[in-house]
């Protein structure tokens, strides 16, 4: 391996999230602001351990590719911008996209994620619903392995305007349908490369509500 690092080889690295350092740091913030809101204690579900190692490889590539936009760039120090290359991601495969006479305003929303329900920031969505009961909340995510979430807001979930579906597949048509019903979804993540969920509802042609991190640029 060492012959070939100190070779003339084009050394290449594709990265897909925000700078290490950068995410670790938001996690790790958005565990301590769950922790004084509900005094239950949140383990970070995507820290990225080996950031030096991390940090190597990024000084030993002579170029890079990163999923995102110039947002997630933006997360790196600036020493490595030149080389770092921006890619897009796809959308999933989908067997259901709204038409023109399907968009309405209404007030049924989604939030659909991956991993990493504090690091996605669904417990500020459902604190909204919590608030506003005259909306609708469809969450779909895999939250079965997050036992300190659910500790916090195990008890909400399936009641009242909040419904939990747990993980759908996106051509099932349970989760079509949910889509079907929901004029606008919400994703106020603190940390992505480019979020597929993202992508994916913006194909079916649901209304965005979206933090800056997604890494998605929406047209002005």
């Amino acid at each position: 391996l060492n012959r070939y690092l100190q070779s003339k080889t084009i050394k290449l690295l594709h990265l897909t999230g925000s700078y290490a350092k950068f995410q670790n740091q938001v996690e790790k913030s958005r565990a301590r602001e769950f922790y004084k809101k509900t005094k239950v204690r949140y383990t970070p579900k995507r820290i990225i351990k080996d950031t030096t190692k991390y940090e190597k490889s990024i000084i030993l590539a002579d170029k890079c590719s990163l999923i995102g936009n110039t947002q997630t760039r933006g997360t790196y120090p600036k020493k490595y911008h030149k080389k770092i290359n921006l890619v897009t991601v796809s959308a999933s495969k989908l067997k259901y996209i709204k038409t023109k006479k399907e968009y309405f305003l209404g007030n049924e929303y989604l939030c659909f994620f991956g991993s990493g329900a504090v690091l996605k920031g669904i417990d500020l969505v459902i604190d909204v619903f919590l608030k506003n009961k005259q909306w609708t909340l469809n969450i779909v995510g895999d939250l079965s392995s997050e036992y300190d979430f659910l500790k916090a807001y195990g008890d909400v979930l399936n009641k009242d305007n909040i419904h939990y579906y747990g993980h759908l597949n996106t051509s099932s048509k349970e989760f079509l349908d949910i889509c079907k019903r929901c004029y606008c979804f919400i994703s106020p993540t603190s940390s992505e490369s480019i979020s597929t969920a993202v992508a994916t509802c913006l194909t079916i042609g649901l209304y965005p509500i979206l933090s800056k991190y997604t890494g998605v640029t929406l047209p002005r």
